[in-house]
Order: C-alpha cells, then sequence, then structure tokens
C-alpha cells in the first residue's frame, strides 16, 4: 500500500494506493468511495479489506478521503456534495494516472453513490459502477439519520 496526498496543494486529498500485485495484466482499476459521516468510520475496515483483495486478484485501487474527512484537508463539516463529487473525479484521475490502467469501475458505499452519480467519469473508460446500499434520496438519507438520532 502506499499512502500519498493528491490533488491540489491548497486542499490535498490523502489516499492509499494498492496495486495490482499478480502476474495477471487485468488493466482495470477499481476506485472504492466511502460513504458519508458515521457511516465512514464503520466501513473504513471493510474497504481495506476489499482493496487488499482487489489487488490480490489483479485489481490495482485507490481508497481516499473526501474535503474534510480522514487525512484530507479541510474541517469536518466544510465539504459540499458538489466538491466530493468532485473529489471522485480527482481520485479516479489518480488511480488511472498511478495504475496505468484503461479501464476503470467505481464501487460506492451508502451515500457515495449519490456523489458518484454527479461526478464527471466522462474522461475514462468506466466499466461499471457498482452501489452497495445505494441511498436514492438526499431527503430520505436526512430523514433516516434524524430517525436514528431519535
Amino acid at each position: 500500500m502506499t499512502s500519498l496526498y493528491f490533488g491540489s496543494s491548497e486542499a490535498p486529498l490523502y489516499g492509499a494506493f494498492l496495486p495490482a500485485v499478480t502476474t495477471l495484466d487485468r488493466d482495470h482499476a477499481v476506485l472504492l468511495c466511502s460513504p458519508l459521516g458515521h457511516e465512514y468510520m464503520r466501513t473504513h475496515w471493510l474497504l481495506r479489506r476489499i482493496a487488499s483483495t482487489l489487488s490480490s486478484s489483479g485489481y490495482a485501487s485507490l481508497c481516499f478521503d473526501y474535503n474534510g474527512y480522514g487525512d484530507s484537508h479541510g474541517d469536518s463539516g466544510a465539504g459540499t456534495p458538489l466538491l466530493w463529487a468532485d473529489n471522485i473525479s480527482m481520485a479516479a484521475d489518480e488511480l488511472m494516472a498511478l495504475s496505468g490502467a484503461r479501464q476503470l469501475s467505481v464501487m460506492t458505499l451508502r451515500a457515495a453513490s449519490l456523489l458518484a452519480s454527479y461526478a464527471d467519469l466522462s474522461a475514462f473508460e468506466c466499466e461499471s459502477l457498482v452501489m452497495l446500499d445505494p441511498v436514492a434520496s438526499g431527503d430520505h438519507w436526512i430523514s433516516d439519520l434524524e430517525a436514528l438520532q431519535q
């Protein structure tokens, strides 16, 4: 695993890149997009395990932190959905440059599914978008969070 910062020098994003570690040449990389809020912390281990499995199966992958999350620049709560969607585009660009792959798949969890739907991935040969337990509506997601808080 290679830890790195990428993006603008004013607001760098943190990422963890795992290259493919097999002799298989898949020419395919997978971007892992974490959920938001408390789900970010609860799924961190899962994303690391998925990245490790992908690596040993011949797929390069990148996990990253959005602006205001984890080790990326910004204060907690300072990000916006459009900024985070742009973070996904930047992370895809970084992954493709690091891996040298031609094809990209994006895997999202929960609210990251909404963010990925707004990300500009048109510059890439995007093979698939895998959404795990996607949030279909921001309003519905907020209602669920409020009910959980109660």
